[in-house]
């Protein structure tokens, strides 16, 4: 059940075990792929470890299944070391009308 693999991944990055935290997501992902709270919580898992690509690859693909999750990972503390990088402002600002309202702006 992908749902029990998700809560220990889930709880495992509250207790900041981050690297542990890892395979339930993977697991989680793997039994409920349109999961897209398990792909944003791996992205922040692997955001923690270092693991730019990853977590950017994990973030876009939690965005892709629900939009709405570009503004939460904006605010999102976890995602602090990668919210300068111009491919993170691209994923968060994927499919909504941001960076239209800007240049409306300029």
């Amino acid at each position: 059940y992908g749902g029990a693999y998700y809560n220990l991944g889930t709880l495992l990055i509250k207790m900041k075990d981050y690297r542990a935290a890892l395979e339930p997501l993977y697991e989680a992902i793997r039994i409920n792929p349109q999961s897209s709270d398990a792909q944003y919580n791996l992205a922040v898992a692997q955001a923690h470890l270092g693991e730019k690509m990853q977590a950017l690859d994990s973030l876009r693909k939690a965005i892709e299944l629900q939009p709405d999750l570009d503004a939460e990972a904006e605010r999102d503390p976890d995602f602090q070391p990668l919210q300068a990088d111009p491919d993170f402002r691209a994923i968060t600002r994927q499919g909504s009308s941001k960076d239209q309202d800007d240049d409306e702006h300029e």
